[in-house]
């Protein structure tokens, strides 16, 4: 791809790289500022500045440019690292200069206002209490400080509670000040454009912007580590989790590539940069063979981060219910000191590289994603490792692995530490009005690879959309529906499978079933063990992932195109020849049974349960948790899972998606040539077809309030769930209701309700309103992360905001706004192969057509104010509402 390099005379970087697949634009700004550059006392001041850079500058009031960036149909938003902090905007071509603008001003002028600080710190808090309800999080903060003694980095990003609840506006102000200007930042643009235009365009933003002060230097260095280090961390809680953490090279240190390699080995490939690459790799790899495939853990993952200074590889483990530590410990061990005798084969090592090699392209399929590459590499180390990291890792031999190994994997160099649940300290209840459930982290902080994001617009960019002159469809003789999209700008193929079998056909005596046969579709067929299937999948770099929720089962594959036939064989293997073999089904009950205990110590988990057992009564099919229960989980049986999966997973409740860069002829007929044979068990349709009709069932709506509190000890943040039973994706009015959705509670940081408890009153970091598609009736529903002291007051505020949508029609201003976002956010929705996939799968399974994104925008703009407050009449109430807190004391 055409790169370009330029340099401002007052310091500014800047890296273009042109991309012409579609009229879009990504602009990041880096600033070369984070965890590493502070100092105690000011732990987490990067974190808190990226925050504040939302909050208004000299020409724009706070919440402007959150409307604008809406309006045009965009996506904003930032995050903050060790290393650095990130903004960025995703917007059609034609509005660049909107993001250069925002990004200019911002460099400069942000207001920092001191009502704004105060308001923000409670946010900030209750952002660091969100992530201290997880066992994980204090188990990872323990050990990244002990593995330090003197590098920043053990200090992390989000900050100490003591430094956010003492740092002034003027410790933020003179932070931003001191780092923020263009001789200490990079832009990264990726786009439609011409670089030499874009350049200019540049030049005349941010080309006045003065150069800043002088800067410290990091001046610490992380000594050697001379012996293992320990640490435990004992507090309430449902599993034992584990990590072990090893220092290893600089990002642009050469012998960091082989350390990447190793981590593949370990527990198979992963995305360098950002947040690209996929799941489903590295269930042939040495940790997962030797923890989960023996049942000690239900997880156990490696992770090598890069970085400007020297950084962490890390193994992190869930254990499974009964198993002790130490068990696991030797058997991480065991695997460790094996890559420190032994040189890997040269089947492991190419297995390991093809892995990499498949993320690379997974992870570079558009604007945002080349932008986020680009920008990561420059930060620690140069943009150009981003185009050069796959030569990097093919240049890895065995000798090289075994050296990393022998070096950095040592005893001396290791850092161990326990998160050990306190005996009698567990789930402790007291509800009042019922029995409960829980909530979707979907809106809750949005973190991967540890980079903390302020959350903001997620919006799309306008072009052609997919309709049916661009979407092949065919129907096989057995029903199975056959969809396919042409994407000539990737190197590989994504298949997926979407199966009327969802969690609604399960009987409440075997809950948990739909869940553990959706698994079971990766643990062998008739034709080939689990093992020889992740050998497989793993030596040709595939990601192989399965889900199930409500309605459906999902399946995917993805693949490098050159193996496309050798993915469809496995993949209608997969769905059509199910071994439920018991030694498998023994494993899956196991970890399930795990993933229960540790979700009743799990604040939001508990909360969604709760709420889902109160929206729908015993008799309704979506009554049962997804999970399922002990006692039902433990029921289940081999014949159980033959007769569900004979039941459900059948070809004409089978609809296939994929999206590939080759002919899409050829892979339909791959497809047809592997599904045509598969024929449904007559005897069992009729299972099926009782209980779709089932969850079609109408469910009432609460009367009066409804509540459920459940104490969880050890925790310091309340999760909230408020709502009640809504309509189906079917429902006429559900386009309708979506726009009222988005004004009330989802536009940006939450719409009217986020403006009100997360911006006025600094209740809470996530708080937000959802209605998920359903084929029966779905709950409306507002989530919030709150701490106890300001429970019922963000309570008072939700209900508040409900009772003024009620009362008058919603603004011009607001209507407009939340139309540019649905409408421009589509395109960017179906960004990736997999969303792709993803979506004309759904179109075809609520069947609305393969018009319909075509006809979306209409739609949309079809819908009125009266429209809005009709809708917010109709369906919303502050009188008669299902209430669930969950996690500390709060009265």
């Amino acid at each position: 791809m055409d790169t370009h390099e330029y340099l401002l005379d007052n310091g500014l970087k800047v890296i273009a790289r042109e991309m012409h697949h579609a009229p879009l634009v990504a602009f990041f700004v880096w600033y070369r500022v984070g965890g590493r550059n502070e100092v105690p006392g000011v732990t987490g001041i990067s974190h808190w500045v990226e925050h504040m850079m939302f909050k208004g500058t000299r020409k724009y009031k706070k919440g402007e440019l959150d409307r604008a960036v809406s309006r045009h149909g965009g996506v904003w938003n930032a995050f903050t690292w060790i290393d650095f902090t990130a903004y960025f905007e995703v917007l059609p071509a034609n509005y660049l200069d909107l993001s250069l603008d925002i990004e200019s001003d911002r460099m400069i002028n942000c207001l920092f206002d001191p009502a704004e600080v105060d308001a923000e710190r409670t946010v900030i808090i209750s952002e660091r209490e969100g992530a201290e309800n997880s066992p994980e999080f204090w188990l990872d903060e323990a050990v990244t400080r002990v593995a330090y003694l003197v590098h920043p980095y053990g200090q992390g990003v989000i900050g100490a509670k003591s430094d956010l609840l003492s740092m002034t506006r003027d410790d933020l102000y003179n932070h931003y000040r001191r780092y923020y200007s263009p001789d200490n930042a990079v832009a990264v643009v990726v786009g439609d454009f011409s670089s030499a235009e874009v350049f200019e365009k540049i030049k005349h933003y941010f080309g006045g912007i003065p150069k800043g002060p002088e800067r410290p230097k990091v001046r610490s260095i992380e000594p050697p580590q001379e012996g293992e280090r320990r640490v435990f961390v004992r507090r309430p809680g449902g599993t034992i989790y584990g990590e072990l953490a090893y220092h290893i090279p600089r990002a642009s240190d050469p012998e960091f590539y082989p350390v990447v390699v190793l981590d593949a080995i370990l527990s198979g490939g992963k995305a360098l940069a950002g947040w690209g690459g996929t799941g489903g790799m590295g269930k042939s790899s040495r940790l997962y063979k030797a923890l989960v495939e023996r049942e000690i853990a239900t997880s156990a993952v490696s992770a090598a981060e890069p970085s400007i200074d020297p950084g962490l590889l890390k193994i992190s483990l869930t254990l499974r219910h009964g198993v002790s530590y130490e068990q696991a410990e030797s058997a991480v061990l065991e695997v460790l000191d094996r890559l420190m005798q032994e040189k890997v084969s040269s089947l492991e090592l190419e297995r390991a590289k093809k892995q990499l090699r498949a993320q690379i392209a997974y992870s570079q399929e558009g604007v945002q994603s080349n932008a986020l590459s680009l920008g990561v590499f420059e930060m620690v180390s140069s943009w150009k490792d981003a185009d050069m990291v796959q030569e990097k890792i093919l240049a890895v031999t065995a000798d090289d692995v075994l050296n990393a190994a022998q070096k950095f994997l040592n005893e001396k160099n290791r850092t161990v530490g326990w998160f050990i649940p306190e005996e009698g300290k567990g789930l402790a209840s007291g509800a009042v009005g019922g029995t409960g459930a829980a909530l979707s982290k979907a809106g809750y902080a949005f973190r991967h690879r540890g980079y903390v994001f302020t959350g903001s617009s997620q919006a799309g960019v306008a072009f052609k959309l997919p309709g049916p002159d661009d979407i092949k469809r065919k129907v096989l003789s057995n029903g199975t529906v056959i969809l396919g999209y042409r994407n000539p700008y990737i190197d590989f193929t994504t298949v997926l499978a979407l199966v009327d079998a969802g969690n609604y056909g399960v009987p409440r005596e075997k809950a948990g079933l739909a869940q553990i046969t959706n698994a079971c579709l990766l643990r062998g067929t008739s034709r080939r063990s689990a093992e020889e299937i992740h050998e497989f999948t793993d030596s040709l770099g595939m990601s192989l992932q399965v889900s199930a929720g409500r309605d459906t089962a999902i399946l995917s594959v993805s693949a490098l195109s050159e193996d496309v036939e050798k993915a469809v064989s496995l993949f209608g293997e997969i769905l059509k020849e199910p071994a439920f073999s018991p030694k498998e089904v023994d494993k899956l009950k196991g970890q399930q049974l795990t993933s229960i205990k540790a979700s009743e110590q799990d604040t939001q988990s508990t909360c969604e349960r709760i709420f889902n057992e109160m929206v729908y009564p015993e008799s309704h099919p979506y009554h049962s948790w997804i999970l399922g229960y002990e006692d039902t989980v433990k029921s289940i049986t081999e014949e159980d899972l033959r007769s569900f999966y004979h039941a459900f997973y059948r070809p004409d409740r089978t609809t296939i998606a994929f999206v590939t860069n080759l002919e899409v002829d050829r892979v339909v007929s791959l497809l047809e040539e592997n599904f045509e044979g598969w024929s449904p068990e007559p005897e069992a349709h009729e299972r099926a077809r009782k209980a779709s009709e089932g969850r079609l069932a109408e469910v009432p709506r609460p009367r009066g309030r409804k509540e459920t509190h459940k104490f969880i000890a050890g925790k310091t943040q309340c999760d909230i769930a408020l709502g009640f039973p809504c309509i189906s994706r079917s429902d006429p009015d559900y386009l309708k209701f979506t726009v009222a959705d988005m004004i009330l509670g989802r536009l940006g940081l939450g719409g009217r309700i986020g403006r009100n408890v997360r911006d006025e009153k600094g209740l809470a970091y996530y708080v937000y309103s959802n209605l998920p598609e359903s084929k029966g009736p779905a709950p409306w529903v507002v989530r919030a992360g709150v701490n106890p002291k300001g429970v019922e007051k963000a309570v008072s505020s939700i209900l508040e905001e409900i009772r003024r949508f009620r009362d008058s029609l919603c603004s011009e201003d607001e209507l407009d706004e939340v139309k540019g976002y649905l409408v421009g956010r589509l395109p960017l929705s179906i960004e990736t192969a997999y969303k792709m996939a993803a979506t004309i799968a759904s179109l075809e399974y609520f069947g609305l057509g393969l018009d319909y994104l075509v006809r979306y925008p209409a739609a949309i703009a079809a819908v009125t104010r009266e429209d809005v407050l009709e809708m917010a009449r109709r369906y919303l109430s502050s009188e008669d509402y299902i209430l669930v807190i969950t996690g500390p004391n709060f009265k």
